[in-house]
């Protein structure tokens, strides 16, 4: 008998590891983990106008401080950022700074100070989280001259380049920082991810706003069976952040500019302020452009039921400054109150007793 021979070829089919490659479901990186398909993506390097660059906050220790700014992608698209950004120093006033002679050196501790810094993927804003689209940079200057005084000179503001395109924005410091070697050096660090920049510089409280970095104006009318109210606006029209709490001082003038009508502080009224129960006043953070408010408030008639007076000037003083603003408004009202600084436009935080009627006095 003949047997025909018969050959079975088994084929095995062995994974290869790869170190990261881009598919439909993500990217596996060295460890196997899994990355988004935007960080392992080639992307442009990031461009000015897509970055938001702000002060973040200072510490230090032993003489040196440690100030923090914090990099965030407003933009849509992705893009890259790596390297040590060059930054100039400036002092004097926000409105008129002056160059400040500063040698920069990048030495000093940890992933901000890496010999060779890794870029960062900043994610897109719409699509990434807080973590995939920030970034971070410290500058360190010595606080404390040779002879122990701080009589240094004050960094009040820097202007930040990227390194890859050297396009540049100025940003402003909400506290002086002092550079007080001699001469005046200071260490910049590269880009770093923002998730470990509370290890270099803890987070500032922003200043107490003055009235140079506000406009006060009266916002539209609020009604409501037998009650009318009217929002005063604090707009932060500086550059940098400013913080305000409690009751503003307002009082109505009549025709010959007398004072004729004061408005008591209450936590809350019948078309708003705080929520029902609460009476701590908020503490409010207006960055630039933002809009705080106070609702002015009382009834529309007096006890006997008759029409209110009609007053043309409103003085308002913004809480913990002792300078006023007129408003050149008409608004009557009677047992005029007021609430105190909320964060927007309509001076409330409360829901309304009643539905309110919006329009101009």
């Amino acid at each position: 008998m003949v047997f025909d021979a018969v050959v079975v070829l088994v084929v095995f089919v062995v994974p290869l590891q790869r170190s990261g490659v881009l598919d439909r479901s993500g990217v596996l990186d060295r460890s196997g983990h899994q990355m988004s398909a935007t960080s392992a993506a080639a992307t442009a390097p990031c461009k000015i106008g897509q970055l938001d660059i702000g002060y973040y906050g200072e510490s230090g220790a032993a003489g040196t401080a440690i100030a923090g700014f914090k990099v965030t992608n407003s933009s849509k698209i992705a893009c890259d950022l790596s390297g040590y950004p060059r930054v100039k120093f400036f002092t004097g006033t926000t409105s008129a700074p002056r160059p400040l002679s500063v040698i920069v050196s990048h030495e000093g501790p940890g992933i901000a100070f890496a010999a060779h810094p890794r870029p960062i993927v900043m994610g897109p804003s719409a699509t990434a989280t807080s973590a995939d689209k920030q970034a971070a940079f410290v500058f360190t200057p010595a606080d404390f001259a040779s002879d122990g005084s701080d009589n240094c000179p004050q960094v009040s503001s820097i202007v930040v380049r990227l390194p890859q395109t050297g396009q540049g924005t100025r940003v402003f410091l909400w506290y002086p920082s002092l550079v007080c070697r001699s001469p005046a050096s200071a260490s910049v660090s590269a880009f770093f991810p923002a998730s470990s920049l509370d290890s270099y510089a803890l987070p500032d409280l922003s200043p107490p706003c003055t009235m140079s970095d506000l406009r006060v104006a009266a916002g539209g009318r609020e009604s409501g069976l037998g009650h009318i109210g009217l929002p005063v606006l604090f707009r932060n029209v500086s550059v940098i952040p400013c913080r305000m709490r409690y009751y503003p001082a307002v009082a109505l003038l009549d025709a010959s500019g007398r004072r004729v009508a004061t408005a008591r502080d209450t936590p809350s009224g019948y078309l708003g302020g705080l929520p029902t129960g609460a009476t701590v006043p908020p503490l409010v953070g207006l960055s630039p452009g933002q809009v705080a408010s106070a609702l002015v408030e009382g009834e529309d008639r007096t006890s006997k039921g008759a029409a209110c007076p009609v007053y043309p000037t409103i003085l308002v003083s913004p809480p913990g400054l002792g300078r006023a603003v007129r408003i050149e408004r008409a608004f009557y009202s009677c047992d005029l109150e007021v609430h105190p600084v909320v964060l927007g436009a309509t001076g409330s935080l409360a829901q309304p007793t009643a539905t309110l009627r919006s329009g101009s006095p």
